[in-house]
């Protein structure tokens, strides 16, 4: 039995489970913080803030 399937299970299995528009160059945003990078400590520190009641932003290469 190969258990080895290159794919992670649960984004294969449940799919994305949320997705985020990506915000237009032409429009004009005002935030207290920008987080450059959506990895797991970018991700965390937008959490963290946003339930602090702090308005931000995460900007990515890739899709968030």
């Amino acid at each position: 039995m190969n258990l080895i399937s290159g794919y992670p299970y649960w984004l294969v299995k449940n799919g994305l489970p949320y997705n985020y528009p990506s915000l237009e160059k032409s429009i004009e945003i005002e935030v207290d913080v920008v987080i450059m990078g959506a990895g797991i400590s970018g991700a965390l520190m937008g959490y963290y803030l946003a339930n602090a009641g702090v308005n931000c932003v995460i900007i990515d290469a890739r899709s968030i």
